[in-house]
């Protein structure tokens, strides 16, 4: 049985490579490419593919912009993601049930791809399993711009987060530091304020790691994984800090 494909990724290049790792496969017949969600959208509705391969970070429309567009349609396909490694992400396609690759693609595990497709593609209808990916993307990670795309992190495993003038670096828990292509307020805003303090114009910090305030150095301390980590403070943040832990909810 012949299976037909669309690629999608906004790289040349990426394309070019799939399309001839899959020329191996005599079953995979490649019937069109788009560069971003929306020239997946129409190719889509036209060609009627039984697989995409699908990039997530595109200009226009990402990957989940696509499928949140083409899952008002009833059509019949399976999607393999095929990305940089994420592991936000990948937490989502696995909780979700979808196949994904990881960027540069390799011929074995595209095989192996294949037929779990071939083995498993009528397991799950798309929008039950698109309902799940956005349950674990929506409700449990923010989006934030990368220079090449974006990341999807959990809020949760934030530690802190320091700007880089018109760009910002986000500290998780874990260690990882995220470079973001944006201001250090634009990430402060998707968060909640009952969690996250800025201390400064420069710094926000989880307040769930705080440990100690010193207001005659005007200095906090937070612990990530046991490592102290001093910030400097603004006399204004001191106030707050001390009236938000005096409050009767912190005592």
């Amino acid at each position: 049985m012949n299976y037909k494909a669309l690629i999608v990724d906004d790289e040349t290049e990426a394309r070019e490579v799939l399309s001839l790792l899959l020329s191996d496969f005599d079953e995979i017949k490649i019937v069109g490419e788009a560069k971003n969600g929306e020239e997946a959208l129409e190719k889509t509705l036209l060609l009627k593919p039984d697989i995409i391969f699908l990039d997530i970070e595109m200009p226009v429309k990402s990957g989940f912009d696509f499928i949140q567009e083409v899952n008002k349609y009833e059509l019949d396909f399976s999607i393999i993601f095929v990305t940089a490694f994420n592991k936000y992400a990948i937490e989502a396609f696995k909780y979700a049930a979808f196949d994904y690759l990881l960027k540069p693609v390799e011929r074995i595990e595209l095989a192996k791809t294949i037929q779990r497709y071939k083995s498993n593609r009528k397991d799950q209808i798309l929008s039950e399993k698109t309902k799940l990916l956005f349950e674990k993307i929506n409700y449990k990670q923010i989006k934030l711009k990368t220079i090449n795309g974006f990341v999807l992190i959990n809020p949760d495993d934030i530690a802190y987060c320091i700007a880089d003038g018109n760009y910002a670096n986000v500290f998780t828990k874990n260690g990882d530091k995220v470079f973001v292509s944006c201001y250090l307020g634009d990430v402060f805003n998707k968060l909640n304020k009952d969690n996250f303090f800025r201390i400064s114009r420069s710094v926000f910090i989880n307040l769930s790691l705080l440990h100690r305030v010193n207001k005659k150095n005007r200095k906090c301390q937070i612990e990530v994984q046991g490592k102290k980590i001093h910030f400097s403070l603004t006399s204004r943040a001191i106030s707050e800090l001390d009236n938000l832990f005096s409050s009767p909810h912190n005592k």
